[in-house]
Order: C-alpha cells, then structure tokens, then sequence
C-alpha cells in the first residue's frame, strides 16, 4: 500500500513539472544579417485538449502532457537547426566561366615536317606567367639526338650490323686475289697497277713483263713507265739522307717525257716568218698581206714527240711534215710535199720545233687561203695538223731566201 502511495506521488510532482514548463514562453528565434531561405514550415499547435490555460490549475492527463512537452521542445530547438548558408567565393579567385576566350593562335609545324594541324588552337585559361616575346620561334625545339647505345655495348651484346668488318687480308691473300684476277681478266689496267705495286712493296723486280705481257702496247708502256720511275725514285732517296731535290725529282721528270711521249701528238703553234732562229724565236709576217712569187718560212712546233736512244747513245727524234695550201672552195692551190725532219741530241729535248721553207706561186690568184701543215711522228706512227688562214694580196714581192737557224 505505501508502494502504491509513493507512485502516485512521484507522478503528481512530474505532472507539475510539465505545468511549468509549459507557461514559460519560448526563447526568440535567432536572427541572421544574411539572407536565408525560408524556414520549414512549423508544426501544428497542441491540439486544444493538450493546452491548458494558465489560469487552470488542474494537471492535464499524463499523455496530453507529453504530446504537449514533445511539441513545445520542437519549437524551441528548430531555430538552431536551420541550415547555414554556403560562404561566398573569395574575390581572390578568378572565375573561369567569365574569362574572355583568347585570340587564335595557331601551331607552326617545324621547317622539315609537314603541316599536320588542320584545326585552330584557341587557349581559354588565364595568361601564362611568362608570355612569350613576341619575336619567338612558336614552333617547338628540335628533338635532341638519340643517344648510341650500341657504343655502350660490349661485342657480345652488340647487334650484328655494327659489328667490325672482317679484318683485311694479308699480302699472300692479297697477291692471291689479284693474281686470280689479273689471269681472269688480263687486260685490267688497275688490277695490273695493283699487282706491279704490290710486287714493288715486296721488295720484287718491277715491272714483271710476263705479267703485263697481255696489255696493249701503250697500257704496257704506262706500267712499265711508272713503276721504273717509282723505283728509281725509291732507289734515290734511299741513296742518301740529305740529296738535293734535283736528284729526288729527276726520275719524276723522266717520268714525265716517258708519258707525254706516249699521248697524242699536237701542233700548239703555227706561224708564217720571215726569219726563224730556233724555238720560239723567229719574226712572223702578217698573214693578211702575203704577196705572190716570195718565199716565206713555215714554223711549227711540236709537242708530245718521241725521243728514243740509238746505238750512238743519243736521243734520236724522226718527224715529217707535209704542207697544203687551200683556196676559200677548198681545192689543193698548192701541194709542198713530204719532208723528213732528224735530230739527234746528247740529252733529251723536251722543246721541238720544225721549220720549213715555202715558195709562194706568182701565179696563185689573189684572194683567202688556209695554210695546213701536218706532221707525223714516224716512230711511234702519230700524226697531227694545225691550220692558218692566209690572204694573198696582188702585186709582185721580192723572193727572200731565209735560212732557219
């Protein structure tokens, strides 16, 4: 029965707590400067059965009571509850949506590539920190060379491509080959050169002449020219330390008449003189006032002659030379016939000259002429001519007997 007692007790001081709470008025809600949506919408008031005026003391029913104290406790907590607004962007930052899009520009392909870009690059972000000049190459740096790897290799890890080479052959391969090739093919003048040196540097007498003996003549001579000069030469310099340069350059220059001997016989120069007194000194005449009935000198002088020893040591030197005078349709006016020219020296001449007297006819008709010499090498079985135009003018000259020295 006390249990009971306290019970009732207990719920009647409760049930006066609630009374309490209910007549004090709820705080004001707070107040922002900012903007804010409007609230939720409030929850509906305490039906009548749950409010009690103040001036009724009697308690309310124990579940009106709780309806009541549940709503009045929202109401209260609803204004802390309220969403803060979001905070608003500093001006510090830029807003990408308000930038105003750049001017085009377009990419410049490099000068050895062609032109790939088909479509304008159009930039929209904020300006670079560094703009280029205005000046500056747009187009991008050449790409660096690739570095060689294989150089970093070792011969085991190398491709097969970089590999050496095989080594050179040695002079008995070497001498094998060419051999072989100079039997196969016997008139090869570099593959014969090739072998005759070879010999040379083998300490061999050069030029073999079993060797070479399938070449054409002036090929055999060429050989044979340039490997006795290469071993006169190597024989002077090793003769002496200090040798004068006449000495180391003599066998050079025999070289050379042995080699201009064998090329093309030629006239250089032809002129009609009055008085001739060796090479390249006489007094030519005027070629256009050459009057008829007088004897004139025909000078010509001769290059790439051959010179050959006789039995009496000396350089001995056969030429020929013919002279044809044309009128201006062409005709044979006068024909002085083959004249044989030798000369005989203790050394060899490297400067030849050939002059022969020519008696003009009184009855040759005046008018233009072509004076023609030719020349033949009788050693060696060459031939060369050269020309010069002549006028015979009228009347009638002196005939002058001139003598070439």
């Amino acid at each position: 029965m006390l249990r009971c007692l306290s019970s009732i007790a207990m719920l009647s001081l409760s049930l006066t707590g609630c009374g309490f709470v209910r007549t004090a008025a709820p705080p004001p809600p707070m107040q922002t400067a900012d903007a804010s949506p409007p609230p939720p919408p409030q929850l509906a008031p305490p039906p009548p059965s749950a409010t009690r005026p103040a001036n009724n003391p009697e308690p309310l029913s124990s579940p009106q009571a709780l309806a009541w104290t549940t709503q009045a406790y929202a109401q209260e907590i609803q204004p802390q509850i309220k969403p803060r607004p979001r905070p608003a962007p500093p001006d510090t930052q830029p807003a990408l949506i308000k930038e105003p899009p750049r001017s085009v520009q377009w990419i410049a392909p490099p000068a050895s590539q062609p032109a790939r870009l088909t479509t304008p690059f159009v930039a929209v972000g904020p300006p670079a920190t560094h703009p280029l000049p205005v000046n500056a190459d747009p187009s991008p740096p050449p790409p660096a060379p690739a570095p060689d790897v294989t150089a970093r290799l070792s011969p085991q890890t190398r491709p097969a491509n970089t590999l050496a080479q095989d080594p050179a052959p040695t002079s008995d391969q070497l001498e094998t080959q060419l051999a072989r090739h100079i039997r196969d093919y016997p008139r090869d003048l570099a593959a014969q050169l090739d072998y005759q040196i070879l010999q040379l540097l083998r300490g061999r007498q050069v030029p073999q002449m079993d060797a070479i003996s399938s070449l054409t003549p002036e090929d055999r001579e060429l050989i044979c020219a340039l490997m006795d000069a290469l071993s006169n030469f190597r024989t002077e310099v090793r003769s002496a330390d200090n040798i004068l340069l006449s000495r180391k350059a003599r066998p050079l220059l025999d070289l050379a008449d042995r080699i201009r001997a064998q090329t093309s016989l030629r006239v250089p120069s032809i002129a009609v003189c009055q008085k001739v007194y060796g090479f390249g000194a006489y007094e030519p005449l005027p070629p256009d006032r050459l009057v008829p009935g007088r004897e004139v000198v025909v000078y010509c002088e001769v290059d790439n002659f051959s010179s050959r020893l006789n039995d009496r040591n000396t350089w001995q030197t056969n030429l020929t030379q013919e002279i044809v005078l044309y009128n201006d349709r062409g005709q044979r006016a006068l024909v002085a016939k083959r004249e044989p020219f030798a000369d005989f020296s203790r050394n060899r001449r490297r400067d030849f000259c050939v002059a022969r007297k020519l008696l003009i006819p009184a009855s040759l008709p005046p008018g233009l002429y072509s004076l023609t010499a030719t020349i033949s090498d009788q050693q060696v079985n060459r031939m060369a001519e050269a020309s010069i135009p002549i006028r015979i003018v009228s009347g009638k000259g002196e005939l002058t007997t001139v003598k070439p020295d």
